[in-house]
């Protein structure tokens, strides 16, 4: 475990400095990581965990399936449940600004 101590040492000195918000799981098995960090705001994370939607979320989706980088407009196409709009509703401060826009890095590869 101490090396999962010192990689969330490691995220929480990043979210510190810089104001990008993500959520990284690593070591998942089962939908359950060894290690989960988020940066969203409370209400969304409780939100998004409420709803399910990792299940149905197009980018988790998309980064189980690939490796690389999308963009965010590659997403809404297979977003059949609508969780890019529930962010725009539920969460806007995570829909102005970088949210949506750029490429979206996504690696659930080694």
């Amino acid at each position: 475990m101490t090396q999962v101590r010192t990689i969330s040492e490691i995220l929480q000195r990043m979210s510190v400095v810089s104001d990008w918000r993500f959520a990284l799981g690593l070591h998942v098995r089962f939908a359950n990581p060894t290690l989960l960090y988020q940066t969203y705001p409370p209400e969304w994370i409780k939100y998004y965990n409420s709803e399910g939607l990792v299940f149905v979320d197009p980018a988790v989706r998309w980064a189980i399936a690939n490796k690389g980088i999308c963009d965010w407009s590659d997403l809404e196409a297979v977003d059949d449940h609508n969780v890019l709009a529930a962010i725009i509703h539920e969460a806007p401060v995570l829909a102005r600004g970088a949210m949506f826009e750029g490429p979206l890095l996504l690696d659930a590869h080694r």
